[in-house]
């Protein structure tokens, strides 16, 4: 066997793992597929949440570190509008969710 075509293989591998930035450098996201996208961003100060098919209101539940209190942010927009809440304490935890007749939708707890 020739050793030729797995060094390129390995090579290549280790090029692009030199791509893939570091531990942390990815925002925690949330979704429901289609419909709604939420994201920390400002080193997790922030959330925004993204609309997806504009069909139904979305919105996003998050809590602060060092508050017991469940934040909510509203995004009533059509399709592909991002509304980001204000700057506060890191964001440890937070879901999104798509407003509905009956029982909402949500996605599942994404923790920072």
């Amino acid at each position: 066997m020739n050793p030729r075509p797995i060094a390129v293989i390995l090579g290549g591998l280790l090029a692009a793992s030199a791509l893939v930035p570091v531990t942390g450098a990815f925002a925690a996201t949330a979704s429901i597929s289609g419909k709604v996208t939420g994201w920390t961003v400002s080193s997790e100060t922030k959330l925004s949440v993204r609309n997806e098919n504009g069909a139904n209101d979305v919105y996003g539940n998050y809590f602060r570190t060092g508050s017991s209190s469940q934040l909510n942010v509203n995004n009533t927009g059509g399709t592909g509008t991002v509304v980001t809440t204000g700057a506060g304490s890191y964001i440890n935890r937070h879901r999104v969710g798509v407003t509905r007749t009956g029982p909402d939708e949500l996605s599942g707890w994404v923790y920072n």
